[in-house]
């Protein structure tokens, strides 16, 4: 007998799928490179929004509404456009906790943050999207689960640079913004 989360986790994953053989990117969920939905050659339109689309997917299916406020914000900045949005979208609180392995999932991140488990300079963090600054302190409040999670990333292979972290308190302090990301397909900057 199938339970009823078994059953939520693999429609996840089946959404995820279908989103990722949409784009036509593998975004490390399946096991097979995806094949594109038309081989014809996509407009420069087409190009554009198929990457949004990649982005938003990377970024925790962010909505088209906030991806567009990050693009705006992006103008704003001095230097070029593409790894502004980059960056702009690293510095977001719920992917820092993703990033530093306090979370399984960016969609963890944003539960946390909903539950008031997430502080962010002793304050309630309220906003998943809060954009950190520099020597920003964020602290987590600790549960089992999480102590377990926080335990097995003391040694993980590749820690985020970006952070000065205190795995055994659940406490990170924000240094600077993400210089270079790594991502498990290529995305073209330039056309951001």
């Amino acid at each position: 007998m199938i339970q009823k989360k078994e059953v939520c986790m693999a429609r996840f994953h089946i959404l995820k799928n279908k989103s990722c053989k949409r784009v036509g990117a593998n975004l490390s969920l399946l096991r097979v490179p995806p094949k594109p939905f038309s081989q014809k050659r996509l407009s420069a339109y087409g190009t554009r929004l198929r990457l949004s689309r990649l982005v938003s997917l990377m970024y925790g299916n962010i909505h088209a509404r906030t991806y567009e406020a990050v693009r705006r914000s992006a103008f704003k900045h001095s230097g070029k456009f593409g790894p502004n949005v980059l960056s702009l979208l690293e510095k977001r609180l719920d992917v820092s906790l993703f990033r530093l392995n306090f979370c399984t999932s960016i969609s963890e991140a944003r539960q946390l943050i909903r539950h008031k488990r997430v502080f962010v300079n002793t304050r309630c963090a309220a906003v998943s999207g809060f954009q950190l600054r520099r020597g920003d302190v964020i602290r987590v409040c600790l549960n089992e689960s999480v102590r377990a999670r926080l335990h097995a990333a003391r040694s993980m292979p590749v820690k985020p640079l970006h952070f000065e972290t205190s795995f055994a308190l659940g406490v990170a302090i924000f240094l600077y913004a993400p210089q270079q990301l790594a991502f498990a397909t290529h995305v073209d900057v330039s056309r951001l």
